[in-house]
């Protein structure tokens, strides 16, 4: 199912971010709270900061996202782009 399909995709590298093609705020207020519930669970708090906050910033601010191999990085990467000006 989609579960495992996004499991597949983050574990072979394909995964930097999560999106919803939510038509309202109200789906939005359903679905991304289970997904975010769902990857703290599988794998762990710093794995859904990047995933839900941190790349998607970087993105935003025309940055490179980082590797989901490098979730376990997460206070490092943090203190980084404290310091990086935008």
């Amino acid at each position: 199912g989609t579960r495992r399909a996004a499991r597949k995709l983050l574990e072979m590298g394909f995964g930097h971010f999560v999106a919803s093609d939510a038509h309202s705020a109200d789906d939005l207020q359903t679905h991304f709270p289970r997904a975010y519930a769902w990857v703290r669970k599988t794998y762990g708090e710093p794995a859904a900061f990047l995933l839900f906050s941190l790349n998607p910033w970087l993105v935003l601010h025309r940055k490179q996202p980082h590797p989901f191999e490098q979730r376990t990085e997460l206070p490092q990467l943090i203190a980084h782009y404290l310091k990086e000006p935008l």
